[in-house]
C-alpha cells in the first residue's frame, strides 16, 4: 500500500478521493491536510471530473485532528495569531473546497467520523454512512470549540439547539441516529453502502455538470442569503445555462421522447 495520505483515483467521470492514514483512523496530520488540498486543487480544475466521492481507508473516514499533532503544537510554542492562520488557511483549503466545489461532492463514511473529521464529511453534498459508523463533535474533549467549518454547517443542518447540544454534550452518534436527525442524507447497512454510493455516481457522472455546478453555488448562497438575492443568483444561473449543450439536448430529448445523454458542457 502506498504511503501517500491521500489517494485519488479518476475513472468514467468521477474522482474517488480517499484519506489514507488507516492506522491512525485517517486523522488530521500536516501531510494529510496539504495533499488533501492539493488533490482538491487538482480535482476541480480537471474537466473530465464530474463528481466526486469523498471517503477513508481502512474502516474508517477520519478521526478528526491527530493529537500528536496538537502536542507538537505545544511543545513548539505555536502562538494564537500563528494558529488562527494555520486552520485559517487548512479549512480555507479542504472544507471550504469541498463546500464550494463545482462538482456534486459525495461522501462515504465507515467506522468513525469524529471532530474535525465530522465536518469535513458534512461539507459535503451528499452524505452517506453505514448505520454503524459513528459521528461526533468531540472537541470539548482536548479543550477545544469547534472547527472544520462545524459552527457554520450544524446549525444549518440541524438547527441551532441540536447543534449545541451535539457540541456541548461531546457524545457520538450513530450513523442511524445522524440520518434521523438531518445530519446526513442517509444510513445503510455497511454491506449496502458501496452500492448506495454507486448509484449516485453512476447518476451523477452522467448528469449536466454545469447545471448542478451553478444549482449547488444557489443552494448554498440561498441557505444564508435573503430572499431577493436568491432569486437573483437563480435568475443569473439560468440565464447562463440557457446556452449550454446540456440544457439543449434536454430539451431535444423531451420533445423526441428519449433520455438525455448529457455531457457536462
Amino acid at each position: 500500500m502506498t504511503d501517500e495520505p491521500v489517494l485519488l483515483d479518476v475513472t468514467d467521470g468521477a474522482a474517488r478521493v480517499e484519506l489514507n492514514r488507516p492506522d491512525k483512523y485517517n486523522a488530521l496530520n500536516d501531510a494529510l491536510v496539504e495533499r488533501l488540498s492539493a488533490v482538491l486543487e487538482t480535482v476541480e480544475r480537471d474537466p473530465d471530473v464530474r463528481c466526486v466521492v469523498l471517503s477513508g481507508a481502512g474502516g474508517a473516514f477520519c478521526a478528526g485532528g491527530d493529537i500528536g499533532r496538537m502536542k507538537g503544537r505545544r511543545e513548539r510554542n505555536v502562538t494564537p495569531p500563528e494558529m488562527r492562520r494555520e486552520v485559517l488557511y487548512q479549512v480555507r483549503d479542504t472544507v471550504e473546497r469541498v463546500f464550494s466545489l463545482e462538482k456534486p461532492v459525495i461522501v462515504k463514511v465507515d467506522g468513525v467520523a469524529m471532530g474535525g473529521g465530522a465536518n469535513l464529511a458534512l461539507a459535503g453534498d451528499l452524505v452517506f454512512a453505514a448505520t454503524d459508523a459513528t459521528f461526533g463533535e468531540v472537541f470539548k474533549n482536548v479543550g477545544l470549540s469547534v472547527d472544520f467549518g462545524g459552527s457554520f454547517l450544524l446549525p444549518q443542518l440541524v438547527g441551532l439547539h441540536k447543534a449545541k447540544e451535539l457540541v456541548f454534550s461531546g457524545e457520538p452518534i450513530s450513523g442511524e441516529e445522524a440520518a434521523d436527525i438531518g445530519l446526513i442524507n442517509d444510513a445503510v447497512p455497511p454491506g449496502d453502502l458501496g452500492d448506495l454510493v454507486d448509484e449516485w455516481v453512476s447518476d451523477l457522472s452522467s448528469a449536466p455538470t454545469e447545471a448542478l455546478a451553478l444549482a449547488k453555488r444557489d443552494l448554498n448562497a440561498g441557505a444564508t442569503a435573503d430572499f431577493a438575492t436568491a432569486i437573483r443568483n437563480e435568475a443569473t444561473s439560468q440565464g447562463l445555462l440557457q446556452s449550454t449543450r446540456d440544457h439543449r439536448e434536454g430539451v431535444d430529448a423531451f420533445f423526441e421522447d428519449r433520455d438525455p445523454e448529457f455531457h457536462g458542457e
